[in-house]
């Protein structure tokens, strides 16, 4: 009887470490959100702000700054979007398996209760 007790306390004990793994895996795809978002924006910024609009008749130092802030800025934009995107697939892929692992914990969980409750009836406890 005290084998059955222990697996049923482990049926009930999991629930609270997946929901753990849950809020950690969730925290750090948010994180991976934002660094896309950040990337993304410092991009916008070396395209916009630092390459701007190229000189009429520039120097060739002036071609080249330009060149390198436009790629810099290109480089940066292409990197933060894909960083964002994969940073959206994942949370929207954890939010899919934890839907499945409710599903299957409600199919678990009630047989979980019923053995401990039998449990505690064998031993005297009502």
């Amino acid at each position: 009887m005290m084998n059955h007790r222990i697996i049923d306390e482990k049926y009930l004990e999991k629930p609270k470490l997946m929901n753990k793994v849950f809020n950690i895996i969730k925290s750090i795809l948010n994180g991976v959100i934002i660094s896309g978002m950040i990337i993304l924006v410092i991009g916008l910024y070396y395209l916009i702000i630092k390459a701007g609009i190229p000189y009429q008749d520039p120097t060739e130092e002036l071609r080249i700054q330009y060149v390198i802030n436009m790629g810099i800025g290109e480089t940066l934009i292409g990197n933060g979007f894909l960083v964002f995107i994969l940073g959206l697939i994942g949370t929207v892929g954890i939010y899919r398996a934890r839907i499945r692992h409710l599903v299957l914990l409600a199919m678990v969980l009630p047989g979980a209760l019923i053995s401990k409750g039998r449990n505690l009836v064998d031993q005297g406890a009502w």
